[in-house]
């Protein structure tokens, strides 16, 4: 049996999860082959250069830009990589060029077919999308001769009905998982720490294709020697509040700017605002017109006397650093827009015993109030998670890990669970 993995994107935690099954499948050799379709900047760094392998990049006819390219029907041109350790179980890694395209359906379209042509290229027996959001639309027309699975991300069984609005959203998503599950094809397809919504799901649409899936939270070694005040310039009476991960306007990175205009000096004055991680263009022009002046790392004046302190590092930092800075700091942010899907952050969080502030409601404020300690706020919008902050300036902040969520969100687990699930 060969099972070909898709993923075509480079942010958040792809590179994690396919660093996962790689590792996994080197270590057990499950039997079947098993090819890795990636993004063009996949790495894999501190591993032995033990064997070459052939891949393929697709040609564009533009310069690419560093994470920005445009899908090309170009020739496919052998290349060779020697970053990644394997085995003779994992055949091949392809190296592709990104879509873009500000239309969702013919984003969907054009992932798909792009996928079907390395599918139909190594003969594969199974096509997992690791993001299956993308080829929602496209599943609920084609039927490929393989079978099809993939991680389904913000399934629509939490999203509010508080509107009109809301209600159409809704609506829509239920119409759009109805057409892809008619799919015969489609095999399995996993929920991130969600088995509610999977049962929800399952009952819905008669079915038994949604199946719960363990959100990874990897061991992590923090940099040693790495002192995260010493390096950002942040002095010891300030407590450190933590936002990191991918800088998204729907996980509340320009709402955790805004609500520092509804606190006071005295209390500006208390903490250190730590913004790290990537951001698109876009969020990232909104993160600087929010910053007092210019620069990655921002310190601004009220008066002659320091009174808000921003410290904004707008690209990718090694796990080592991501451990320090979850191991020192005092509180970590997630005042996501979108409550109905899980947070790798949040997990780590956890894993070092640190305190959340983020949205009461749906998974994410269950997976906080069952796992770890939180600071909870009504929704995210600037004023809430204003006053989220306030309470953290005089709550107690220690926080506490959870034995039994580490042992259920194992980079193992996630693996064996996704690979068993398709190889049966």
């Amino acid at each position: 049996m060969t099972t070909l993995f898709f993923e075509p994107h480079i942010t958040g935690h792809r590179q994690e999860y396919i660093n996962h099954l790689i590792d996994y499948i080197s270590e057990n050799q499950p039997p079947g082959d098993f090819i890795f379709i990636v993004h063009p900047d996949f790495i894999r760094a501190g591993h032995s250069n033990s064997q070459q392998l052939k891949i393929e990049a697709l040609s564009s006819p533009r310069k690419p830009g560093p994470r920005n390219a445009t899908l090309s029907s170009g020739n496919l041109q052998p290349a060779t990589i020697t970053t990644i350790t394997t085995t003779t179980t994992i055949t091949t890694i392809t190296t592709i060029t990104t879509i873009t395209t500000n239309n969702i359906l013919l984003r969907s379209l054009q992932t798909y077919r792009l996928a079907d042509r390395y599918a139909r290229q190594h003969s594969a027996d199974h096509l997992c999308f690791l993001n299956f959001n993308d080829v929602q639309f496209a599943l609920g027309i084609f039927r490929p001769k393989y079978s099809v699975s993939g991680i389904l991300f913000k399934p629509f069984a939490r999203h509010k009905r508080d509107s009109f609005r809301h209600w159409l959203t809704w609506q829509r998503k239920y119409l759009q998982t109805w057409f892809f599950v008619r799919n015969r094809r489609i095999q399995n397809l996993f929920v991130l720490n969600d088995h509610k919504s999977a049962d929800y799901l399952n009952r819905t649409f008669h079915t038994t294709i949604f199946q719960m899936l363990p959100d990874p939270v990897p061991k992590l070694t923090p940099e040693p020697g790495f002192d995260v005040r010493a390096h950002f310039g942040i002095s010891a009476e300030r407590k450190i509040f933590l936002h990191i991960g991918s800088l998204l306007k729907r996980k509340g990175t320009l709402d955790i700017l805004d609500s520092l205009r509804f606190l006071t000096e005295a209390e500006l004055s208390r903490f250190a605002l730590l913004i790290i991680g990537h951001a698109d263009h876009e969020t990232d022009i909104g993160i600087r017109k929010r910053l007092p002046s210019t620069g990655n790392r921002q310190l601004t004046t009220g008066n002659r006397q320091p009174t808000t302190c921003i410290r904004y590092h707008n690209e990718f930092i090694s796990s080592s650093v991501f451990k320090s800075c979850m191991d020192q700091c005092d509180l970590v942010l997630v005042p996501y827009r979108y409550t109905e899907s899980s947070s790798g952050i949040a997990g780590h969080a956890i894993a070092s015993g640190k305190p959340l502030l983020g949205v009461r409601k749906g998974l994410l404020g269950e997976m906080i109030a069952e796992h770890g300690t939180g600071i909870f706020i009504e929704e995210s919008s600037p004023a809430c998670i204003a006053e989220g902050l306030k309470r953290a300036l005089s709550a107690d902040l220690t926080g506490k890990t959870s034995l039994r969520f580490l042992q259920m969100h194992t980079k193992e687990a996630f693996a064996e669970n996704l690979i068993a699930s398709i190889t049966r």
